[in-house]
């Protein structure tokens, strides 16, 4: 086969074609996001490339991922949020998001340092579709406000488990205790630091820092992810309860990060004491 040379549009093209496959042929459902999103001209150019270079479509599309990433990691930021995006739409267009869809797009949110959460912004408030004419328009749009609070994953960790405490009432001693086993204290300290500094008031505006926790949570690993949200489960389950309130808060997660609640609970039982 022969290098491949794509332009950002046929590299966004590319991704989307790779996550299309990932779980099946492309559904009709995904046929459509694929027209709204991306000029006709350049899908039919980038197959021309494929064929030029010798790559078997679409047994061979597997092979073009680094080739995505680098053609795309030095263009604007806005316009790889936009590739994100696009792929995002995709992976939920048939109604079910299948994990080796969302493996490929948290690897090319990796790859382009940006946030898949942020992508996920993008596809609900700033994603037009495709104009013949005036092209690729909506990533130039004004840049959204991202979420205040820049969390490590331990701080985001330790602010999900505050809010799960706080959820019914006002945390308990065992509640309390979960988070200090889990969590260290500098972690704690340096999140109170970041919440005082962006002007959030605690607890009343700890719902705020939800977005921010999400936005981090997105950038972890799914082992991470999934020992966060189990040690949030235990928090839940100290005082020997688990309120609708508690489970609905950690189903919210699991639903942004696209995580079975039955998989928390597995993993729940397997975090050391």
């Amino acid at each position: 086969m022969k290098k491949l040379d794509l332009t950002p549009v046929e590299a966004g093209i590319a991704l989307s074609t790779l996550v299309a496959f990932s779980d099946d042929n492309p559904s009709e459902e995904e046929g459509v996001i694929m027209r709204k999103y991306y000029r006709s001209a350049d899908a039919d150019s980038f197959q021309k490339k494929l064929e030029e270079a010798g790559y078997s479509y679409p047994s061979d599309l597997k092979t073009l991922f680094p080739v995505v990433i680098d053609t795309l990691k030095s263009v604007p930021v806005d316009f790889r949020l936009r590739t994100i995006a696009v792929g995002y739409l995709l992976a939920r267009a048939d109604g079910n998001v299948d994990q080796n869809e969302m493996q490929i797009l948290s690897k090319a949110a990796a790859g382009l340092e940006v946030s898949l959460y942020d992508a996920k912004v993008f596809a609900e408030e700033r994603l037009k579709e495709i104009d013949e004419v005036t092209g690729y328009e909506d990533y130039r749009a004004a840049s959204f406000s991202g979420p205040v609070l820049e969390l490590t994953l331990e701080e985001a960790g330790a602010a999900l488990s505050i809010l799960v405490g706080f959820s019914d009432d006002d945390p308990s001693d065992a509640e309390a205790a979960v988070m200090r086993e889990y969590f260290p204290a500098e972690s704690i300290t340096s999140l109170f630091e970041k919440l005082k500094a962006a002007g959030v008031e605690y607890p009343d505006s700890l719902p705020e820092t939800k977005e921010s926790i999400k936005k981090t949570f997105s950038m972890a690993s799914r082992d991470d992810q999934l020992r966060m949200l189990a040690i949030a489960w235990k928090v839940a389950a100290a005082d020997g309860t688990i309120d609708e309130l508690e489970t609905g808060l950690i189903k919210e997660f699991c639903e942004e990060l696209v995580i079975g609640l039955a998989e928390v609970k597995d993993y729940f039982k397997a975090v050391p004491e």
